[in-house]
């Protein structure tokens, strides 16, 4: 991959399917992956800060955006294989990491799987044991009318609750849209394959972290009870290269909710990294 400013979507084959990627931006690379239920454009409110630092690499996660239902069930380290396929595609050697919920997670497999593959480091919202079992319990109760008759009403403004934080869905117009469009713009089969494979077979990441040697920034969102502070720091401590830091009034969606901030931590963590 070179240096020059680029911007171009394409399809990448990977062990789950074809995946789409945006590629924007300059300079060294850096791979993005998004939260569940949302898509790439996810990244759209950091994405011009970014690219004039990094060639962002952007992937809709599979059933999610323009990429292909997966084939079959999957892991998280099937994801990280995924990225994997998508780097070697790309010809990107090494990358930055930013990874929102999910794509943290993949993050966290990934560079413990690829280590020499991984520059830095950055999960947001993305705890690496298992989610309450009260969550799965909920997905379970939505999935069904969701793969039978579509994003109903209800099922929409859950999956809306489960993602914005409750300032930014009654105060931030184009935050809720930009987050509602990726939602309702998914194909269905896919994403509900997506989410059966994700929330309702969980997979408790805690045995690798001390496999995670690359500088690591594990950043909270201050709103959500599920992942604290003083979570995310627990969290850190048990990585060889980690910190850890707390986005105030963030829900789960960083980028979208807290973008200027986001930009900022993000910065100062690649900065930082070039240095170790």
């Amino acid at each position: 991959m070179t240096d020059a400013r680029q911007d171009s979507t394409t399809q990448v084959p990977t062990c789950l399917g074809d995946l789409t990627v945006r590629v924007v931006g300059s300079g060294p690379p850096a791979l993005l992956w998004h939260s569940l239920l949302v898509d790439s454009s996810s990244w759209c409110r950091v994405e011009a800060d970014l690219a004039e630092r990094r060639t962002l690499v952007m992937v809709d996660a599979p059933g999610h955006g323009g990429s292909a239902c997966p084939p079959r069930r999957f892991s998280i380290h099937d994801c990280a294989a995924a990225a994997l396929d998508v780097m070697d595609a790309l010809d990107v050697g090494v990358a930055d990491w930013l990874g929102v919920a999910w794509g943290g997670r993949v993050g966290l497999a990934f560079a413990a799987a690829y280590g020499e593959r991984v520059r830095s480091l950055t999960t947001f919202s993305a705890p690496p044991y298992c989610l309450p079992a009260v969550w799965r319990h909920v997905t379970a109760s939505l999935l069904l009318p969701y793969r039978a008759v579509g994003p109903l009403a209800p099922v929409t403004e859950a999956a809306m609750t489960s993602l914005l934080g409750e300032r930014a869905r009654r105060t931030d117009v184009d935050a809720a849209i930009l987050v509602s469009r990726a939602f309702l713009g998914a194909e269905r089969a896919g994403l509900a394959r997506s989410v059966r494979n994700t929330l309702l077979h969980p997979e408790d990441l805690s045995g690798i972290l001390d496999r995670v040697a690359v500088p690591t920034l594990v950043v909270a969102g201050g709103a959500d009870e599920t992942f604290t502070a003083e979570d995310a720091a627990l969290v850190a401590r048990s990585m060889p290269r980690a910190r850890s830091d707390v986005l105030e009034s963030v829900f789960r969606l960083a980028p979208v909710e807290r973008p200027h901030e986001t930009v900022k931590l993000v910065l100062e963590h690649w900065d930082e990294s070039a240095w170790v």
